[in-house]
């Protein structure tokens, strides 16, 4: 008669365990990457993960055009009964006088604003790896000074 094992002890569920394992490891190093700005990238890199991460979420970003404005911010973002706008920058590079002028006019007027210098995969990592360029109560500080 054959004995019967537990499940837990099965070949296959221990290479499933080592896989969920990798994985996790993984997502943890990819996200001490993109809080340590290891990898560059591109504004367009920045600008596409950001959108994907905006329709993944069922949030809604507009593009903004600076025509009659100078100094605007790119992304206007509608998340969770929130507005704020999004600043696209390449990896390390930093935001003009004009651009950090407007990010002051606009934060007086109650609006946030927000610098995104790496690629993003939630939504919500927005918050984690952004920065401002005014000072602000609880986000970071840009990372590149």
């Amino acid at each position: 008669m054959t004995k019967l094992i537990p499940y837990e002890e099965t070949r296959q569920y221990q290479e499933y365990k080592a896989r969920q394992e990798r994985k996790a490891e993984r997502e943890k190093q990819e996200r001490a990457d993109m809080i340590n700005r290891v990898k560059k990238y591109t504004e367009k890199q920045v600008d596409n993960a950001f959108m994907k991460c905006v329709e993944e979420a069922g949030a809604f970003a507009t593009k903004m055009h600076p025509v009659t404005q100078a100094g605007i911010p790119d992304r206007l973002l509608h998340f969770q009964r929130r507005t704020c706008y999004v600043e696209m920058k390449a990896t390390g590079e930093q935001c003009t006088p004009l651009q950090v002028e407007m990010h002051k006019r606009l934060k007086a007027q109650g609006v946030e604003v927000y610098v995104l210098d790496t690629k993003i995969k939630h939504l919500l990592d927005l918050y984690v790896v952004c920065y401002t360029t005014y000072e602000g109560s609880h986000y970071h500080k840009n990372p590149h000074r």
